[in-house]
């Protein structure tokens, strides 16, 4: 039948022109990958555009402690998102609820006044959300807190809640307490047990660093895989001889020929460029 042998020609030309885009694409968006966990192999996974999204209480940690580990981590060609340019007020904005969902690892800096802020406590509540849904991971900082203070929101976190209590309702209120004891029961970083900030930093960075190279790995093995399989696909569709085409399709046969040379070619290139 004339169409399914016409078909099969575009197949193969769309194929290979995808292939030939795929590495310009991935040099662009070298950024964009999406991060594989044992618990987020669903159709909720999503494409992550940032390595790490910092949680933090602007006033206890800006100056000092943020800046030191937002230089590290770039040192290290680790990409963060942290929402110094966003404008803080009661409701927290879409954007910062979409980097949220697009970053694979969360650094959630509980200070003594993180609690206080509800900005900071809705930031925990969509983090804990995408990090339950999309399997993405949570790694605390207890700076210059206990953990259970966090955990059951004793001391500077007790306090704040007694003020959350009397404007926000129950239900808002018991998702705030829900998120800061699911946070603080995961393994994380206390600063106390650090002689200082840089060692703390150091750590933390080696920790997202091998974090960052497991994610990748995996998804260039994944990339690597799909990959394959299509090009298998294309070289099946390809090995067709003059005989197997009727005689009104035989002037495709030089074309098939060249593509087939292309295909080895575009081959060794993207398994050098994986």
């Amino acid at each position: 039948m004339p169409y399914s042998y016409s078909s099969r020609v575009s197949n193969i030309i769309a194929f290979l022109l995808f292939v030939y885009l795929f590495p310009a694409k991935a040099t662009v968006e070298n950024s964009l990958w999406c991060p594989l966990t044992s618990s987020a192999c669903s159709s909720d996974t999503l494409q992550s555009k940032y390595d790490v999204f910092v949680s933090f209480r602007g006033p206890d940690v800006r100056e000092g402690f943020l800046s030191h580990l937002i230089e590290a981590l770039s040192l290290n060609q680790i990409s963060s998102f942290v929402d110094y340019n966003i404008p803080k007020g009661h409701q927290i904005s879409d954007a910062l609820l979409r980097a949220i969902e697009v970053s694979s690892i969360y650094l959630v800096i509980f200070s003594e006044n993180y609690a206080s802020s509800s900005w900071c406590l809705l930031e925990l509540e969509k983090i804990v959300e995408c990090s339950r849904k999309y399997g993405h991971m949570l790694l605390p900082i207890f700076y210059k807190v206990e953990p259970s203070d966090v955990r059951h929101q004793r001391g500077s976190y007790g306090e704040a809640f007694v003020a959350h209590e009397r404007k926000y309702n129950v239900t808002t209120v018991q998702t705030w307490r829900f998120a800061l004891k699911e946070s603080a029961n995961l393994a994380g970083f206390h600063s106390s047990t650090f002689r200082d900030d840089a060692k703390l930093v150091k750590e933390i960075v080696k920790c997202v660093s091998s974090m960052v190279l497991n994610l990748r790995h995996k998804v260039n093995s994944k990339e690597a895989y799909e990959i394959g399989t299509q090009f298998q696909h294309a070289e099946s569709l390809l090995q067709l001889e003059s005989e197997d085409l009727p005689k009104s399709h035989r002037a495709v046969l030089p074309l098939m020929k060249v593509m087939q040379k292309l295909l080895v070619v575009l081959k060794v290139s993207i398994n050098r460029g994986l």
